[in-house]
């Protein structure tokens, strides 16, 4: 993708589909969201992308990423670099992620409408997002997340949903 500025269409789309993505560990730039997803299963791993718009989009699908590290372009970038949108009955496993994303109008992981998140091993590197973490009628698992990022709205702002966080913390801005 070497297109020089944003693009709303994902590079990657799955309906009814099984996507495996293995990618070198070299920096990527991308200045479009990367994955949507419908009826779909998906694993992505060993990657290291400045990504401009969502990571990943999820209806009604499943995600595991793992092994990597996400950023936010110097140019070409909307303002949800990078994060992930679990919604309407999906499943999102993200393991060994390094956030160095900017997703001033979203969540980093936003976990919506009967979805569940399970988050392992997860840093927040540098970067300022609004939340972190959103949960609306969902479940989020949260184990070993650190952050030298910051945001701006909530750490996990969670509405009718189960969230359970162990060896978590959260950095806010003055």
């Amino acid at each position: 993708d070497i297109r020089t500025t944003y693009s709303s269409i994902h590079l990657f789309r799955g309906f009814y589909s099984r996507l495996h993505i293995n990618a070198f560990n070299e920096l990527v730039t991308i200045r479009r969201p990367f994955l949507y997803l419908h009826n779909s299963y998906a694993v992505v791993r060993r990657f290291d992308i400045a990504c401009g718009g969502k990571f990943a989009t999820l209806e009604q699908s499943t995600l595991v990423a793992n092994d990597a590290s996400i950023r936010t372009p110097a140019a070409g970038a909307a303002s949800d670099s990078g994060s992930f949108a679990c919604n309407n009955g999906s499943t999102l496993i993200v393991q060994a992620i390094d956030m160095y994303n900017s997703s001033s109008s979203a969540a980093d992981f936003s976990t919506v409408m009967g979805s569940t998140l399970t988050a392992n091993n997860i840093s927040k590197v540098s970067g300022t997002s609004n939340m972190y973490f959103h949960a609306y009628g969902s479940r989020v698992d949260i184990w070993s997340f650190t952050s030298t990022g910051s945001y701006t709205g909530y750490g996990i702002k969670s509405q009718l949903s189960t969230i359970s966080a162990s060896s978590a913390n959260f950095r806010k801005t003055a």
